[in-house]
């Protein structure tokens, strides 16, 4: 008998579910393949380590629902993710969600088939793994505390379309002074706050089909214009 897919969407039902739970561990058995929470308040309740158990999920968004605490290692099991957005308020002082640099660089070995990473807002503390998939389309890591240098091979992925950076003010790097392999692709940028080399007129001129900078970049690019 072939299975049936499902899909679960309670988006921005916060009257339902303020303060509550759900039964999700009722779902863990079922080929559920799609499931978006975002936009809700949980009461900064945690995320359960069950989430682990839906093998056949390929979306998953937990964006802004007021989550707290430590992501489960059990969201990396989930191999067949593509979009997957666990962003939380930047403005959240101490950060609310928090993901270990282990189990960071565990999620981004194991989901080789992610093409959108959100995890903004969520304290991290680690550097960029110089291994991170190169299938990715949209990769946002906005005040999440990293440092280091930013691994140049991202500028080189193929089909990049937003990169966004910003407020990482421990993290640097610099443009590649060759072509990016993604400039036909790439349609926003910003890395507001992170610390970059000024090699800024020349890598202008191979980005063909940018449509929007992040405010504090362009204030950053007229320095050099």
């Amino acid at each position: 008998m072939r299975s049936l897919a499902m899909s679960l969407n309670l988006t921005s039902v916060a009257a339902v579910l303020e303060g509550r739970s759900i039964p999700i561990a009722a779902y863990s058995n079922s080929h559920l393949q799609r499931l978006n929470l975002s936009l809700n308040n949980f009461s900064n309740s945690y995320i359960s380590p069950t989430f682990g158990r839906f093998s056949t999920l390929t979306y998953l968004d937990l964006s802004y629902s007021y989550f707290s605490g430590q992501i489960p290692s059990e969201i990396s099991h989930l191999s067949k993710l593509q979009p997957l957005r666990l962003s939380t308020s930047a403005a959240s002082r101490p950060k609310l969600l928090r993901l270990a640099t282990h189990y960071f660089k565990l999620l981004l070995r194991n989901l080789t088939k992610l093409r959108e990473l959100d995890l903004s807002g969520v304290n991290i503390s680690s550097t960029i793994p110089p291994n991170i998939s190169s299938c990715l389309t949209t990769l946002r890591l906005r005040f999440t505390g990293l440092y280091g240098i930013i691994p140049e091979s991202i500028f080189h992925w193929p089909d990049l379309e937003t990169l966004d950076l910003r407020e990482n003010d421990q993290l640097s790097g610099y443009f590649p002074k060759t072509k990016w392999n993604n400039s036909a692709s790439l349609i926003e940028l910003d890395l507001g706050g992170v610390n970059f080399s000024h090699n800024l007129p020349k890598f202008l001129g191979y980005l063909t089909s940018m449509q929007s900078f992040g405010t504090l970049f362009v204030q950053s690019l007229g320095a050099y214009s």
